[in-house]
């Protein structure tokens, strides 16, 4: 799965988070709504991690497409990675900006944009390519992706305990299924745009 590809990656990925949302449908439609709940907020989970995993792949394919084809961004990959411009002309090159990579999350838009910066591309025009695509500002994708990156860390980070209420947040299918749509179209932006 290693040489999977970022588009295949994605796919893959969310086929699994397809497939854990129709188990907790079904545990909502039988009444057991705590589980559906708890099932619910994996599936936010695994659905931006599957943004996170395309990112890094996708940052592999360019950042070795730029050092053989244009390596003049070079320093540029090299700072970004914390390594040096030789170390990305070796034959083990591919599994260093993996492992470089995998200290990075890469959800945030703003996080997103530092990967793409990094290879040569200019974040700002490939956000506006997506708007360009999609007939709609790109700051409404961005903005949209802040919400569920930011669902995803009160999951991840806090149980999606509200201290306020003192009660878990509620959460539902239409949840889950505006973050997969969200992530998608992120996925299908950049996989068109980030070249």
């Amino acid at each position: 799965m290693a040489n999977q590809g970022a588009d295949s990656l994605f796919l893959l990925l969310s086929s699994r988070v397809e497939a854990l949302e129709d188990v907790a449908i079904t545990q909502a439609e039988e009444g057991n709504a705590e589980s559906a709940e708890s099932i619910f907020r994996a599936c936010v989970l695994l659905a931006v991690s599957s943004l996170d995993a395309f990112i890094h792949e996708k940052a592999v394919e360019i950042y070795l497409d730029r050092v053989v084809n244009s390596p003049a961004t070079l320093p540029t990959i090299a700072s970004y990675l914390g390594v040096s411009p030789s170390d990305l002309q070796t034959a083990t090159a591919a599994s260093l900006i993996r492992y470089r990579l995998s200290f990075k999350t890469l959800v945030s838009p703003e996080k997103i944009d530092d990967a793409i910066d990094a290879g040569g591309s200019q974040s700002s025009s490939v956000w506006k390519a997506i708007g360009i695509a999609t007939g709609a500002r790109e700051s409404r994708l961005r903005n949209a992706l802040t919400l569920q990156v930011d669902r995803r860390n009160q999951i991840a980070h806090e149980g999606d305990w509200d201290p306020v209420d003192v009660t878990l947040r509620h959460i539902s299918v239409s949840h889950s299924q505006d973050c997969r749509r969200c992530i998608k179209a992120v996925v299908d932006g950049l996989g068109t745009h980030w070249t």
